[in-house]
């Protein structure tokens, strides 16, 4: 009985988890609609994740923490963080 609890608060969790990220997320996207300069601040911080990620990856196979095959997936976070960028300098701010 006390499984069958804890399995019903779990999958309830689960199952909100994922409900209200999704209401967030349409919430911000709203902000970003109204105010440009939120969407671009958006786009430049996600870009610079991913450039941050990306050094972070090249120094780890440099110092031989991860095998070279890594670098394979430096390139997805490079082309990632050049798709952001470029998006946030599209942004037209208004001022």
């Amino acid at each position: 009985m006390r499984t069958l609890a804890f399995v019903i608060i779990g999958v309830g969790v689960a199952t909100a988890a994922p409900i209200w990220g999704s209401l967030h997320l349409i919430r911000e996207a709203e902000k970003m609609q109204r105010n440009p300069r939120l969407l671009r601040r958006q786009l430049l911080l996600l870009g610079t994740v991913y450039v941050l990620s990306s050094g972070w990856g090249i120094i780890e196979v440099a110092t031989g923490n991860y095998p070279p095959e890594t670098l394979i997936g430096i390139a997805v976070a490079a082309s990632m963080a050049w798709l952001l960028i470029k998006q946030a300098s599209n942004v037209k701010s208004g001022h």
